[in-house]
C-alpha cells in the first residue's frame, strides 16, 4: 500500500489520457478568455457609443440655445434702434388721411439734428443673472453591435500537470464461496522432443566377454539405450 505517494503513470495509455485532459483543460480556459474579451470589448464599445451620443445631444442642445438667444438679442436690438431713431426724428410720424373732397393733413418728418459731441462711457452694466439650465433630451437608441473582430491564434500549450496523489488502498471484501470443480479436461497432445543432451564420459571397460560360438564372428550394432543416447552392443553375427 502506497496511500498518500504520489506515483507516475505505469502505461502510456494512462499518460496519453492525462495529456489529453491537460489540453482539454487548458483549450476550455482560452475559449473562456476569448469569450470574455469579446464581452469586454462589446460592453466598452457600446459605453462608449452612448457616451458619444449623450455628448453629441448636449452640444447640439447647447448650440440651439445659443441660436435662440441671438436670435431674441436681434429682435429686442432692431426694436430698440426703432425706438432711438423715432426719439431722434429720423422716423417721422404719418399724416392724418383726408376725408371725402378734403385734403388730408401732410405728415411731419422728422428733424434731422445734428449729431452732438459724444459723452463719456457709462458704467459698465451687471451681468444678467444665468438662465436655467434647459431639460436633458432623452437618450437615443443603442445603435447596433460592431463585427466581431478576427480570432486571435492559438496561445502557446501549458506543461503538462502532475499526476494526483495515489489513493488508499480499499478494504479487502470478503472471500467468496469456492465453486465447484469444473470437469477434468482432455490431456494436451505430446510436446516436441527436445535437443540432445551432450554425451556423457566413456564408461569404464567392462570385463571381457566370452567368445562367440565356432561358426560366428563378432560384430558391434549400434543402437540407443532407454535415455536416448547412442550405444553399441556387441554380437555374434552369422556369417
Amino acid at each position: 500500500m502506497s496511500s498518500g505517494v504520489s506515483s507516475p503513470p505505469e502505461t502510456n495509455g494512462e499518460s496519453t489520457v492525462l495529456l489529453n485532459r491537460g489540453v482539454e483543460a487548458i483549450e476550455e480556459g482560452h475559449r473562456d478568455t476569448r469569450r470574455k474579451f469579446l464581452w469586454t470589448w462589446l460592453a466598452i464599445g457600446t459605453l462608449a457609443m452612448l457616451c458619444g451620443f449623450g455628448v453629441a445631444v448636449g452640444l447640439t442642445n447647447a448650440h440651439n440655445r445659443s441660436e435662440d438667444a441671438k436670435r431674441r438679442a436681434a429682435e429686442v436690438k432692431a426694436q430698440s434702434d426703432d425706438i432711438v431713431r423715432f426719439l431722434k426724428g429720423e422716423d417721422g410720424l404719418p399724416g392724418v388721411p383726408g376725408k371725402d373732397g378734403v385734403v388730408g393733413a401732410p405728415g411731419n418728418p422728422g428733424a434731422q439734428g445734428d449729431p452732438g459731441p459724444r459723452g463719456p462711457a457709462g458704467p459698465k452694466g451687471s451681468t444678467g443673472a444665468k438662465g436655467a439650465t434647459g431639460a436633458t433630451g432623452a437618450v437615443g437608441a443603442v445603435g447596433a453591435a460592431g463585427a466581431p473582430g478576427a480570432q486571435g491564434g492559438p496561445g502557446p500549450q501549458g506543461a503538462p500537470g502532475s499526476p494526483g496523489d495515489a489513493g488508499s488502498d480499499g478494504p479487502t471484501g470478503a472471500r467468496g464461496a469456492t465453486g465447484p470443480t469444473g470437469k477434468t479436461g482432455p490431456a494436451g497432445a505430446v510436446g516436441p522432443r527436445g535437443p540432445a543432451g551432450p554425451q556423457g564420459p566413456v564408461g569404464a571397460t567392462g570385463a571381457a566377454g566370452g567368445s562367440c560360438p565356432a561358426g560366428t564372428t563378432p560384430t558391434q550394432v549400434p543402437a540407443t539405450d532407454v535415455n536416448g543416447r547412442p550405444v553399441v552392443i556387441a554380437a555374434c553375427a552369422v556369417p
